[in-house]
């Protein structure tokens, strides 16, 4: 039973931390949108943190679930069995209301991701458009034998 119990601490744990990420998320791509680059390092140094507690949770997650199914002689076990495996109802709810609870803001942060990757796409095509219109090509300026083909400025297109 405690093992049950410290799973879904860990998985409390783990939606508590999805829902700030993906708060996160939020506040960079309107950091994003606003071109605010000094909002936008510090949310992806707070995102990164973040990823790194998530790390360490997924890592006890899966310790407890491996106790788990080794001590019901399997090798592997899902959240669901896990689920059917427990006699407590109250505790049998509460691991269904977190199983619901993470399904919920793993959606939230899929479209919080996409949202930014859009965001960002859009945000490195509007900067290669505009150095394109100055006559500075986005391509790297070093050939494939890493020897310099020249510089691509408006000083190249006069002369």
């Amino acid at each position: 039973m405690d093992r049950f119990r410290n799973l879904l601490d860990i998985l409390k744990s783990q939606c508590e931390l999805y829902s700030e990420l993906a708060s996160v998320m939020a506040l960079e791509k309107e950091a994003v949108a606003r071109w605010n680059v000094d909002d936008t390092l510090e949310l992806t140094k707070r995102k990164d943190t973040l990823v790194y507690k998530e790390k360490l949770l997924e890592e006890a997650r899966r310790t407890i679930i491996k106790k788990i199914s080794m001590d019901e002689g399997r090798d592997e076990i899902s959240l669901s069995e896990i689920i059917d495996l427990m006699d407590e109802d109250n505790l049998r709810q509460e691991f269904n209301q977190v199983k619901a609870d993470l399904k919920l803001v793993m959606h939230r942060l899929n479209d919080e991701n996409l949202a930014l990757k859009i965001l960002y796409r859009t945000n490195i095509s509007l900067v290669n458009d505009f150095f394109d219109k100055l006559g500075i090509t986005a391509g790297s300026t070093y050939g494939a034998q890493a020897k310099t083909r020249g510089v691509n400025s408006l000083l190249d297109k006069r002369g």
